[in-house]
């Protein structure tokens, strides 16, 4: 991906396209760690009774401040 490759240059702009695919992507990854997190705390009997557990788990955690970091970049 042209992204990637391109992530810390400065100069220019992302085309509409590209900011686009690279937020929906960034989108999905956050849902699928917010999944897999809930799915490890339900296993380690954790209950979620108001959704907060998920949201200040370790992994959700590093995932948003990628998802920051991704999103400041483009």
């Amino acid at each position: 991906m042209r992204f990637f490759r391109k992530t810390f240059i400065f100069h220019g702009r992302a085309s509409c396209g590209e900011y686009w695919w690279v937020h929906l992507f960034t989108i999905l990854l956050t849902a699928a760690v917010g999944i897999i997190s809930g799915g490890i705390g339900s296993l380690m009997g954790y209950s979620f009774g108001n959704g907060s557990d998920i949201i200040d788990s370790p992994l959700s955690n590093l995932m948003d401040n990628a998802a920051i970091v991704v999103e400041l970049v483009l």
